[in-house]
């Protein structure tokens, strides 16, 4: 009966969970100004897969998160040391294209990684959602009676790949048309993704 309702709030939380600048969206949009669209599908595509496998399994142990706070403790630390990593490694490829030709970023590059697994590899790493994912459940649990059920499962997680996509798509296309007016954000996207990283490994470290 409620699997509709949990379905559109389950699409809308996880759009607006990706809507602001990250990792993932600023690389979605990079690789569609660079390669094109057809391309960033495939690295949405990965991420999709990625989101998929992390809010089912939010949702099947968001009650055993609930009653283990260490859990999320955990995993908001692992998170933030990931995005450590992170920002080091766009960091040095930042530098590293700052030493190639100049309109090196604004070209075609072939990249050893397929955009599809790179898009799995990103938002595996990405462990954020997890306890994102498992709060929407405990919010949604204490909304609707009998809310863990099969139906209610597939409908959230449904929705929640669903929403992702939705801001993903967003972001490849639009800025595939501003693609001109951005030349500037464009050859620094990596120093733009470390700063994104950084700020977000020290709120979650902050915040532990």
């Amino acid at each position: 009966m409620y699997c509709i309702l949990v379905f559109i709030l389950a699409t809308i939380f996880s759009g607006i969970g990706v809507l602001p600048p990250g990792m993932l969206n600023m690389n979605a949009a990079n690789i569609s100004v660079q390669q094109g669209i057809p391309q960033a599908k495939k690295f949405v595509y990965g991420v999709l897969i990625a989101t998929l496998v992390q809010a089912f399994i939010s949702y099947y142990f968001s009650s055993f998160i609930k009653q283990n706070p260490s859990v999320n403790h955990d995993l908001k630390f692992a998170g933030s040391l990931i995005f450590c990593v992170l920002t080091l490694f766009f960091l040095y490829k930042g530098i590293q294209n700052r030493f190639a030709e100049e309109d090196a970023l604004l070209k075609p590059k072939k990249s050893n990684l397929p955009h599809f697994s790179k898009g799995i590899l990103l938002s595996s790493l990405n462990v954020l959602p997890i306890p994102y994912f498992s709060f929407l459940n405990l919010y949604f649990s204490s909304l609707f009676p009998y809310y863990q059920s099969i139906t209610n499962g597939f409908c959230f997680v449904l929705g929640c790949v669903f929403g992702t996509a939705i801001a993903l798509y967003l972001y490849i296309y639009l800025f595939k048309k501003v693609q001109n007016k951005v030349s500037f954000f464009i050859k620094n996207i990596n120093f733009v993704i470390a700063i994104i990283t950084a700020v977000v490994a020290f709120f979650t470290l902050y915040n532990l």
